[in-house]
Formats: structure tokens, C-alpha cells, sequence
């Protein structure tokens, strides 16, 4: 029986920021959005983990595009009906918990504007210091909420990080799009009736 979901921000709950700021950046500026992505994508290590963003705006910053300009054109990705969706379970008996790979600017900012009390608990990679897909943020979970790993059911876009989940035991959900979540969470047993 599934007692917990672990729930992914971007590309899952909320919309990619990466690719929204880079349409807005280079529509703005008619820069090649690819060189913008990149730009956007570069130190990805320190954007996932770093406790700040130290380093992360320099690549952008060579387009000539302010660090501020940048945390807003990122901050334009918002979350989507599967948040609202993930916010309709409350109360249904199971837990919900957010981890999530992200710099502590884009975390202060999600945590500041958008109401995420219907999470039992929130775990963000610059906070805890572990990155999905290793292994390590999973078991840190598992530890700090002691529920076993199959009663727990992962979502996320990237299959990769699920892989480590799946090793461990979680049941796992690649995701596709809403419909095809609640279906493959009805399989589990988890509906939001």
C-alpha cells in the first residue's frame, strides 16, 4: 500500500524553468535560445546543489543579461494544474513530500510564492545536499521520514532520476502529462475521489 509520493518541481509540478526563461530572454534579446539555454544550463552542478548561486549568472551575464533580469525570467515558471492536483490529495491519507533538485535563490523564491503547506515535508537539493539521480537523496528520505522505500511511490520527468528510486524499491512514475499520472497512480491505489 502507498503511504507516501515524492513529488518533483520542475517539469512535474511547476514548469520547466530553464526553457521558459529562455524564451523570454531571447525573444527579448534575439539571441539563438540554444546559446541562451546553454548559457542558462552551464555549472549545472552548482545549479543543483550550490547552496547559493555563486558562479551560475556568469555565462548569462556574457549576453548582457543582468542576474536580476534572469531570476525573474526563471521565476516565470510556474507551477501548473498537476500542483493543483498534488494539492487536491491532501487529506486523502497519504503523505506528500517535495524533493527537488535546486539553487537556494530559485528554492527562496518557490518557498516565498507559492503555498506548499499541503507537503508534509520539503526537500531541496541546495538544503540538504544530496542531487537525484544519486542514490544518496533517496535514502536521505527514506531516513528522515522512516517510511520504507515500497510504500513510496517517486514522480518525476527525468527517467534517469528514477533509476536510483526504482534500485531501492519506490514504485516510480515517469511523467507524461496529468492524465496519465492519475491513471498510473490509480494503479497504486492513490485517487484523489
Amino acid at each position: 500500500m502507498i503511504k507516501a509520493i515524492l513529488w518533483d518541481w520542475n517539469g512535474v509540478l511547476a514548469q520547466k524553468d530553464v526553457p521558459v526563461a529562455t524564451e523570454i530572454v531571447s525573444k527579448k534579446y534575439g539571441y539563438d535560445p540554444k546559446e541562451i539555454r546553454q548559457a542558462l544550463l552551464n555549472d549545472k552542478e552548482s545549479r543543483e546543489i550550490g547552496p547559493d548561486s555563486e558562479g551560475y549568472f556568469d555565462k548569462i551575464k556574457e549576453f548582457g543579461i543582468s542576474e536580476e533580469e534572469t531570476r525573474e525570467a526563471l521565476a516565470k515558471a510556474v507551477p501548473t494544474e498537476v500542483f493543483d492536483f498534488a494539492k487536491s490529495l491532501k487529506g486523502k491519507g497519504i503523505k506528500q513530500y517535495l524533493l527537488s533538485d535546486m539553487m537556494r535563490f530559485r528554492t527562496d523564491y518557490i518557498k516565498a510564492h507559492f503555498d506548499l503547506s499541503f507537503f508534509d515535508k520539503t526537500f531541496f537539493s541546495n538544503e540538504i545536499g544530496f542531487v537525484k539521480p544519486n542514490k544518496e537523496a533517496f535514502e536521505f528520505f527514506l531516513k528522515k521520514m522512516r517510511v520504507k522505500p515500497e510504500e513510496c511511490v517517486a514522480i518525476d520527468d527525468k527517467d534517469y532520476n528514477l533509476e536510483a528510486a526504482r534500485k531501492l524499491g519506490f514504485k516510480t512514475i515517469l511523467f507524461k502529462d496529468l492524465e496519465s499520472l492519475k491513471e498510473d497512480l490509480e494503479k497504486f491505489g492513490v485517487t484523489s475521489r
